[in-house]
């Protein structure tokens, strides 16, 4: 009882946190839509980083992935590492180049990008359609992830769906109330969380691990992986769809446009 009780009032305090954010930020951000969409276009290093790791760092990325590491094998890890590294070069070399049109024409939204550069509105549209059609699916599934989380951790006593219409009605308020601003100062706590997290979970396995089971460990760090999942070929047509498709990713792009100037790319 008393574990529940501790671990609803982390939880509680987690939410009123997020939301206490959100209420700061409709407090001091303007309503313009440079301010509410992009968060004044002034994010330095830190903040820029730390909001596109957090946008990248989703339910995919701590439930789905592991539960595939965890019967697959970690040889899907290996990808991900080298997408990863190419990516950080997509930001400075494609990311760079988007900043620099949007200061000059003041776009917003990836759309006007799109429309701007290959003169076609209905190149335009199709993003917007696209990016409409495939992000709702993608936020939900976020919910479905935060709510299926807070379910495992405060125990089978909590139902899942009141703590999914919960997840979804803080993400809502911040969102609606405090524009991009609360989302920045929200992904800036959430990824200095999610960096220290890591960083406990991985000393914490590496202690828990003794030298025997490194044989035993061996099937689940190479590929094929134990039950011959992941081949190098389809390894890397895994992480090319990701490499292609993650700067085209609407909440990725357009954290593009929010620096304040070229240093942080």
């Amino acid at each position: 009882m008393s574990n529940t009780v501790l671990s609803l009032g982390v939880v509680g305090a987690y939410l009123l946190l997020l939301a206490a954010i959100g209420f700061w930020s409709y407090r001091h951000s303007g309503q313009d839509p440079v301010s509410y969409f992009l968060a004044g276009r002034g994010l330095g290093s830190l903040a820029l980083t730390l909001t596109t790791l957090a946008t990248l760092l989703s339910a995919f990325t701590f439930i789905g992935v592991p539960a595939d590491a965890y019967t697959h094998g970690l040889g899907i890890f290996l990808g991900v590492g080298v997408t990863t590294a190419f990516i950080s070069g997509l930001f400075l070399w494609v990311g760079y180049r988007v900043w620099l049109a949007a200061q000059h024409f003041g776009f917003i939204t990836p759309s006007e990008f799109f429309g701007h550069r290959f003169n076609s509105p209905l190149l335009a549209l199709l993003y917007c359609v696209s990016a409409l059609t495939f992000t709702a699916p993608y936020i939900s599934i976020q919910i479905i992830g935060g709510a299926r989380t807070l379910a495992a951790v405060l125990g089978e006593g909590i139902p899942y769906w009141p703590l999914a219409v919960v997840v979804a009605l803080v993400i809502l308020g911040y969102v609606l109330f405090g524009g991009s601003q609360a989302v920045v100062w929200t992904d800036v706590v959430q990824g200095i969380i999610l960096i220290l997290g890591m960083g406990v979970a991985f000393v914490a396995v590496a202690f828990s691990l003794g030298r025997e089971a490194g044989s035993e460990l061996d099937p689940w760090l190479s590929l094929p992986g134990p039950n011959g999942r992941w081949s190098w070929q389809g390894l890397f047509g895994n992480q090319l769809l990701f490499f292609m498709a993650t700067p085209l990713f609407p909440q990725f792009f357009q954290r593009f446009y929010m620096a304040k100037s070229a240093r942080p790319f």
